[in-house]
């Protein structure tokens, strides 16, 4: 089922996301769901708290070709950043019709839980890293525009306040909540 994805302005997304437990209640549902939901809206990743879950839950597509197919963040750490800074263009599916040049370190090393809870660690790079970096951010609370310098957050101080009053003009192939 294709979830609703909350928007700028909605509280889901500042606040820091909760712990998965073993026990909670339909979390295969909620994961095949926000995959469906990703792919729907055409996004590389989905944080929980974007669909109005506040669990430390995140899902990608793929992450490189020596990681294909989709992937399920329980619980996830990153424990290392290392690389330089690199900028590049950065888009979020709560923020629709904006996209902000955000620097990101190059590599992460990331441990999480499975859809089974054992625990997995992985390195990524490039790309793949700032994916994860991004979708980690939603689970802390952070959003891109809280990653960008005090005068480019000015310069587009119009849009976000229209688009938290739902007045924004941006069409978006998929269900949103403001």
């Amino acid at each position: 089922m294709i979830l609703p994805i909350v928007t700028y302005g909605h509280p889901a997304l500042k606040g820091k996301a909760e712990i998965v437990k073993e026990d909670c209640p339909e979390l295969e549902k909620l994961v095949g769901d926000m995959l469906e939901t990703m792919k729907a809206a055409g996004g590389a990743g989905l944080a929980a708290p974007q669909v109005n879950r506040n669990l430390r839950l995140f899902v990608t597509g793929p992450l490189g070709e020596e990681d294909p197919g989709d992937h399920v963040f329980i619980n996830p750490e990153i424990i290392q950043f290392s690389g330089l800074f690199q900028g590049m263009l950065e888009a979020c599916l709560s923020i629709p019709g904006l996209q902000l040049s955000l620097l990101r370190q190059e590599h992460i090393r990331i441990r999480y839980q499975t859809l089974d809870f054992s625990w997995e660690e992985k390195s990524y790079s490039g790309w793949s890293a700032r994916i994860l970096q991004h979708e980690y951010d939603h689970l802390e609370g952070i959003l891109i525009t809280d990653r960008i310098i005090p005068e480019r957050k000015r310069s587009i101080k119009s849009f976000l306040h229209k688009l938290a009053q739902g007045r924004a003009k941006v069409e978006v192939p998929y269900p949103t909540i403001q």
